[in-house]
């Protein structure tokens, strides 16, 4: 026997705007009947354990629930919870990068809420996988809804669901934002130190991961420590400055960890020998930068290569915050702490010499600038160079190769202001200097760039041709050998 709520309305699950509105007629009354029966003739008829017949199954109930008309369901009379669980998890499953989830949204609508399974001692058990552990591996940030809507279905917050790699619904709830879910556990009790058994994150590893302020405030006031070390090495720190943020995360961090006495530890290294300051200078962070280095942080700690802070500015590989080597040393500047600018790294290499190499011409501006050895400087030799200095087709990389070239140009300038001699090899042995450049290039840039070669009593091979004077009428280009 099936019983409903009489009371219970229900909107049109695509179209807010469309309501269902009540009436006596026959043909809505019948059309209630029609699909509270269709949903139990189609579970009755199928068998749940054969593939195929829970797949079509599947396909029937979505197209069902897709134009429900009239009472919602009580889907504990019709389904076993094991088989709502399945539906939600294929829902997950299926969805898209921007879509909805219809079975998810048709059974919050229900009101349906799961209940924990009891142990041999009359007791919830906690060792389970739900929808929240499948969607927590499979959705993006676009889903952020998913995980709000399943919470609802799955809302006892006195059991912390665990499936097999130690993820529980706790985790789930701060990696994506969960606030009022994560408030809950903590009310009745929830350990904020809980690791995920495979991968060592805390809490706050999960909610610094994906910039959930709230919850990372709310993890440090419960107690979370703000120095847990996960399998790679990492503390929440070095977490946050894996990603290109601002500084706000940080400063909450530093702030309460402060007032619990319990400080940040900002110079611990990861297994690769990594500082968050490191990791911050690599995703070009300056503000994260700034913040670390005014709580504490060392900037001359090398990691496992032998980098230092300045290293890896040098080692970029992107044209991308430029100024930061400038920020790097203005605020070291301010708290008068020295930087070793001729450090080595594990390959003998300076900051410089990767500059060079890089073809970074601002960050060896900055390095000159800031007492750089040149005395002891060797230029970089063509092995130095990167993979993005290799040949590319020319369609890819005009603008690329240009920019590239007159970078190589300011770099060959600079060094050459402050006392360096170069030669032809020095220069040869920069790809971009020696590269075929196909663009439309005006002619007095090619010619300064000549003018300038010659200064260095270095003729290249150079060939200006116009668009008018080529047969294949080809763009204007400009040739070094």
């Amino acid at each position: 026997m099936y019983m409903y709520d009489d009371d219970e309305t229900v909107e049109s699950f695509y179209d807010e705007d469309e309501h269902w509105h009540d009436s006596d007629s026959e043909d809505e009354d019948y059309l209630k009947v029609s699909n509270l029966e269709t949903l139990k003739s189609l579970r009755e008829s199928v068998n749940w354990e054969i593939d195929k017949e829970r797949s079509e199954f599947l396909c029937q109930f979505n197209s069902l629930i897709k134009d429900w008309e009239g009472q919602l369901p009580n889907l504990r009379y019709i389904f076993r919870s094991e088989e709502i669980d399945w539906l939600l998890t294929e829902g997950v499953k299926k969805n898209s990068l921007f879509s909805r989830v219809p079975i998810i949204d048709f059974v919050v609508r229900t009101g349906y809420k799961d209940e924990p399974k009891l142990n041999q001692d009359g007791k919830p058990s906690s060792r389970r996988t739900t929808p929240l552990h499948r969607a927590a591996v499979r959705c993006s940030i676009f889903h952020w809804d998913i995980f709000h809507n399943l919470f609802k279905i799955y809302d006892r917050f006195d059991v912390n669901y665990t499936d097999e790699s130690g993820l529980t619904h706790f985790h789930v709830a701060c990696q994506w934002g969960c606030d009022e879910v994560v408030e809950k556990f903590l009310e009745l009790g929830q350990d904020p130190n809980i690791l995920v058994e495979k991968t060592g994150d805390s809490p706050l590893h999960l909610a610094v991961a994906t910039d959930h302020t709230k919850i990372a405030e709310l993890l440090l006031k419960s107690g979370a420590n703000p120095n847990s070390i996960n399998i790679m090495g990492y503390t929440p720190l070095h977490t946050m400055s894996k990603r290109f943020v601002d500084d706000y995360v940080a400063k909450i961090l530093f702030q309460i960890s402060d007032e619990k006495y319990r400080p940040v530890q900002v110079d611990v290294r990861d297994i690769e020998g990594n500082t968050p300051l490191h990791l911050a200078l690599k995703c070009g962070g300056g503000y994260l930068v700034t913040s670390l280095l005014r709580n504490g942080a060392n900037p001359n700690l090398t990691n496992a290569e032998g980098s230092t802070p300045l290293h890896i500015i040098c080692k970029r590989e992107e044209y991308f915050d430029a100024d930061l080597a400038r920020l790097f040393f203005l605020i070291n500047g301010n708290l008068h702490q020295t930087l070793q600018v001729d450090a080595l790294d594990s390959l003998g290499r300076t900051p410089l010499q990767w500059a060079v190499a890089n073809i970074l011409p601002y960050e060896v501006d900055v390095l000159l600038k800031h007492g750089a050895d040149l005395s002891t400087f060797v230029f970089p030799t063509e092995s130095y160079f990167g993979k993005r200095f290799e040949s590319q087709s020319d369609e890819v990389s005009l603008n690329f190769k240009l920019r590239l070239a007159s970078a190589a140009l300011a770099i060959a300038h600079r060094l050459e202001t402050r006392g360096y001699k170069l030669d032809r090899t020095n220069v040869n042995d920069i790809p971009a200097a020696r590269c075929i450049i196909y663009t439309h290039l005006r002619i007095d840039i090619a010619m300064n760039m000549l003018i300038y070669f010659k200064k260095l009593s270095i003729i290249p091979k150079l060939h200006i041709f116009s668009m008018n004077e080529t047969k294949n009428k080809k763009p204007l280009h400009l040739e070094f050998l």
